[in-house]
């Protein structure tokens, strides 16, 4: 009997051991609040974009650029593209244009040559047919009828040929015209691709139209535009920001955008001066998560925050910020963390502790944060529960 008495005393020991091994939390009443991190950068609400020129023979290669935030004054160049390229084809058809003035005033000669030719035919058959009329004798008795015949035929044949020489006269006027009409032609689009080529060697440096601070475009993977790069025309390089109204463009992880939306707190810190605290408010949040990033699988919401102070000397748009928006301020919570929390057929349960047993109590969930829970029903103040699966220890 007496080691009976024993055994149970020595189980009631080891369960009370194994009870005061299990971590606990109690329920308080508090702010329960709701932090999302964010970061991204500044940006001016009105800004000026600086593109790439409308070449008229494709895209064009970066070869200098102005430093990023960088002071320019109006008709200061910002960026130079490279012309190397364009310079030898201007010079192609440069070289193209001469042989085709060379063409033309070759052809010109030999028309010009073959032109006299056929009029010196014209005017000495003429010549002759006149003769002909002028000397002809149909008497019988001073020629005999078969020479009276030869100068009949004589003067029909100089007709005819006379015909004739118009006849190519005419067709080779109009053969010359052709052929100086199509090397003229070749000439004009020869002087056409030049003109476009030096037009666009003309328009190889993009300058300022105003003064203001350089800004790069960043695409939407964030790259920016660098030396080197190849361009389209109408591609943005830049930007002239009015520093007199500026924003935050903040981007929120997918899994921690909880209940974004406008008129929330935020809380900014610029990258470049950590203790200075900046205040705004949410102004927008995009409908839909995007990547921000080339090869990143990860989406983030964009958050566009407007300011509640302005700075020309301090907000300068590009720079880099860290902030929290404040999606939820709810004082005289009862919170619980919610690991404590545990899923029982779509309806939440916590392990409270009843003297040295635990029980299991249903319980009604609010609010939610990343790390807490507030509770509704199910739980005072001061309840002690279990912060793993008391189940799993049985």
């Amino acid at each position: 009997m007496r080691s009976l008495i024993c055994l149970s005393s020595l189980l009631l020991v080891a369960c009370s051991e194994e009870s005061n091994q299990i971590p606990l939390y109690e329920a308080q009443r508090q702010t329960l609040s709701v932090i999302v991190p964010a970061s991204g950068e500044l940006f001016a609400a009105k800004s000026e974009a600086l593109t790439a020129p409308a070449f008229r023979n494709g895209p064009q290669s970066l070869a200098w650029l102005a430093p990023e935030f960088s002071q320019v004054k109006a008709g200061d160049v910002i960026a130079r593209f490279d012309g190397e390229s364009l310079s030898v084809r201007a010079q192609q058809f440069e070289h193209r244009i001469a042989l085709s003035n060379l063409d033309i005033q070759e052809k010109d000669a030999s028309l010009a040559t073959e032109g006299v030719a056929i009029t010196q035919d014209i005017e000495l058959v003429g010549e002759e047919k006149q003769f002909a009329e002028q000397f002809a004798i149909d008497d019988v008795q001073i020629r005999s009828k078969l020479e009276i015949l030869e100068s009949l035929q004589n003067k029909e044949y100089l007709t005819a040929k006379q015909g004739y020489l118009h006849w190519k006269d005419d067709s080779f006027k109009q053969s010359s015209a052709g052929e100086l009409g199509l090397l003229a032609m070749q000439k004009s689009q020869h002087q056409q691709r030049l003109n476009s080529f030096t037009s666009s060697l003309e328009l190889l440096e993009v300058r300022a139209p105003h003064d203001g601070t350089l800004v790069y475009y960043a695409d939407w993977s964030g790259q920016k535009p660098s030396v080197g790069q190849t361009m389209w025309p109408g591609s943005k390089i830049a930007t002239l920001p009015d520093l007199s109204l500026v924003k935050a463009k903040l981007f929120v992880l997918e899994s921690e955008a909880l209940d974004l939306a406008a008129g929330q707190a935020v809380s900014l810190y610029l990258v470049a001066k950590p203790q200075l605290e900046l205040q705004g408010k949410v102004e927008s949040v995009a409908p839909m998560p995007s990547s921000i990033r080339r090869n990143d699988p990860q989406k983030y919401y964009e958050v566009t925050v407007s300011l509640a102070q302005q700075d020309p000397d301090l907000l300068v748009p590009g720079r880099k910020v860290e902030a929290r928006i404040k999606v939820l301020e709810q004082p005289d919570s009862l919170v619980v963390p919610l690991q404590s929390l545990f899923n029982q057929q779509n309806n939440y349960q916590v392990f409270r502790k009843d003297g040295s047993d635990f029980t299991t109590v249903p319980v009604q969930v609010g609010r939610t944060s990343l790390s807490h829970a507030q509770i509704i029903a199910g739980l005072d103040e001061g309840d002690e529960i279990a912060l793993i699966n008391i189940e799993d220890k049985l």
